[in-house]
């Protein structure tokens, strides 16, 4: 490309203190040598979909998509994509029937209404995901309402199996967020507020 013309009466900018982008391309987490001030590789702010997140980063949203699963819609905020994300990673677990993993995204204490304590309700839940079963969000229907307290309400469609047997619900959870952890938030309740 052309470079860019100053237009008449402007001065030019003063690029002795410019940011230069490398050319070098594959470089990794370092800076360029001092007599060259320019970042070779950013620092992450996002992690990747699926992939290991000790830091509790936001997932990058286009990672979602990347990884086959499921995006929200284009103009969903920040907490909503990241919410998204979070429920697809745990309808995987789900769906591999990987119990200790799916575990995780639950309150150490979770309990539903019904059962004696948190260790009588994961009693259970392992012997049902010896049956395989498959389950997936409809990441457009996923809705998000922040709380004052930090913890957000959400909404969603889930479907269970394959068409023609496909059963679907509304689902609604309250999560709270973590500081730490491999995910940023943690299942504390969870109903089934509707079957379709």
């Amino acid at each position: 490309m052309p470079p860019l013309t100053v237009p008449e009466g402007m001065d030019a900018p003063d690029r002795r203190n410019a940011l230069r982008v490398p050319e070098r391309r594959g470089a990794t987490g370092r800076l360029a040598p001092e007599s060259e001030p320019c970042i070779i590789d950013p620092p992450s702010f996002y992690a990747e979909a699926g992939a290991p997140n000790p830091d509790g980063l936001p997932v990058r949203p286009s990672s979602v998509a990347a990884a086959g699963l499921p995006a929200p819609a284009t103009g969903t905020t920040r907490v909503t994509r990241e919410i998204t994300a979070f429920l697809n990673e745990w309808a995987g677990a789900w769906s591999q029937r990987d119990a200790d993993t799916w575990f995780r995204y639950y309150a150490t204490d979770y309990k539903p209404v019904g059962y004696g304590d948190a260790d009588e309700w994961r009693a259970e839940q392992r012997e049902r995901f010896q049956l395989p079963a498959t389950t997936r969000i409809d990441a457009n229907s996923v809705t998000v309402a922040p709380q004052p307290d930090g913890s957000a309400l959400v909404r969603f469609i889930q479907h269970f199996g394959e068409a023609p047997e496909q059963r679907s619900v509304v689902k609604e959870m309250r999560l709270v967020p973590r500081t730490r952890g491999a995910s940023a938030w943690r299942i504390v309740e969870e109903r089934i507020a509707e079957v379709l």
